[in-house]
């Protein structure tokens, strides 16, 4: 199914956020889909990687595509990252708690993780939206979704990984979180 006016909307919102947050440097984007954030954040960044196990863009002189399928190992250097994006992906993961764990070592000391995730109250909108055909991503996206979180449970997930600073809000309605800690 193609991308809605909804979807676009919804995606450059979360984009938005997670770009505001990041100020260069070297940036992992887990979870990159086709690189739009990487690409979006190329002029003001060192160096990029983008990982996915369904990514399909070529490599540039700044940013590296991986296709990679991530459960709990993050293909990359220790202490290697100013920044390390997920935007839209803690959901998919069958064990978050092991990937944030993966996802700090591939942080520099004060480096910062960006999460963005749906919201346990979003399940059902997003599940309308799917059967409305308001949303183009389609009701497989939706099963993959292994989990929701609000705030407290993603603070408590990245208490556990040995983050700290964490920070939590909820947008996009109240529907999404966005949440940030550093290393």
């Amino acid at each position: 199914m193609k991308a809605t006016l909804v979807d676009n909307i919804l995606k450059k919102w979360r984009l938005k956020k997670a770009e505001k947050l990041v100020k260069g440097g070297v940036v992992y984007d887990i979870g990159c889909y086709h690189g739009e954030f990487l690409k979006k954040i190329e002029k003001k960044i060192e160096k990029g990687y983008g990982i996915d196990k369904l990514v399909n863009k070529n490599s540039t002189k700044k940013i590296t595509f991986k296709k990679a399928y991530i459960k709990e190992k993050i293909p990359g250097k220790e202490n290697s990252a100013d920044y390390l994006t997920m935007i839209a992906i803690l959901e998919h993961l069958e064990n978050p708690e092991k990937m944030l764990k993966d996802c700090r070592r591939i942080l520099k000391k004060g480096g910062l993780i960006i999460i963005t995730t749906p919201h346990p109250r979003g399940k059902n909108i997003l599940e309308w939206l799917v059967k409305l055909r308001l949303v183009g991503w389609g009701e497989e996206e939706i099963k993959d979704h292994k989990g929701y979180y609000d705030e407290k449970a993603i603070e408590e997930m990245l208490k556990k990984a040995g983050f700290g600073s964490i920070r939590c809000e909820l947008f996009e309605f109240g529907l999404n979180v966005l949440a940030t800690a550093k290393k």
